[in-house]
C-alpha cells in the first residue's frame, strides 16, 4: 500500500498527515482476498509473476502528500532495499520545502518544470541528491511532473 511509506516517511520527517479516508475499507479488502488464497488486486497491475511487474500508472489513484499542491503515486516500494519509486504531481507555485536527503534521491522531470536551487529544470533533466546532501525550497511556475527515485 502506497500511504504507508508515506506514513512512515512523514512520521520520519515530523510531520502528521491524517490517513486516506477509504483506507480501511481497502485494507480490509486485501486482507479478505489474501484470507481466500488469491493475490491481491491493487489498481493498475498488469502482470505481477516470476520477477516481472507491469503497472499502468493511469489507473493508479493520486495520493496527496502532506505539502500543499503535491500529488504522488507509489509506484513500487522495495521494503527490503527501502528503495522507492514515485511519481510526483507539482501544482503550479506549489514549494516543497528545503530538506537534508537521508539517501540517494533521483528525480527525473518528465513535464513541465522544476527548480532545484535556483536552477530551472526542463523535461529530460535529471537532478541526483546524494546522502547528507541539502537544499533549498523546490518550486515550479507552470506544474512539473516528476519521476522520483529514492
Amino acid at each position: 500500500m502506497p500511504e504507508f511509506g508515506n506514513v512512515i516517511a512523514d512520521l520520519a520527517a515530523g510531520v502528521s498527515t491524517a490517513p486516506p479516508p477509504d483506507l480501511r475499507d481497502r485494507l480490509l479488502a486485501l486482507l479478505s482476498e489474501e484470507s481466500r488464497g488469491k493475490e491481491p488486486s491493487r489498481a493498475g497491475i498488469l502482470l505481477h509473476k516470476a520477477g516481472l511487474l507491469i503497472m499502468r500508472s493511469d489507473e493508479m489513484p493520486w495520493e496527496p502528500a502532506p505539502i500543499p499542491g503535491i500529488l504522488s503515486k507509489s509506484i513500487f516500494v522495495d521494503s527490503k532495499r527501502k528503495y522507492s519509486t514515485s511519481l510526483v504531481r507539482v501544482q503550479p507555485k506549489a514549494v516543497y520545502p528545503s530538506h537534508r536527503h537521508n539517501d540517494i534521491e533521483e528525480v527525473f522531470l518528465l513535464e513541465g518544470d522544476f527548480f532545484i536551487d535556483g536552477v530551472r529544470m526542463v523535461p529530460g533533466d535529471f537532478c541526483r541528491s546524494e546522502p547528507g546532501s541539502v537544499h533549498g525550497p523546490s518550486t515550479t511556475e507552470s506544474g512539473a511532473l516528476l519521476l522520483v527515485f529514492a
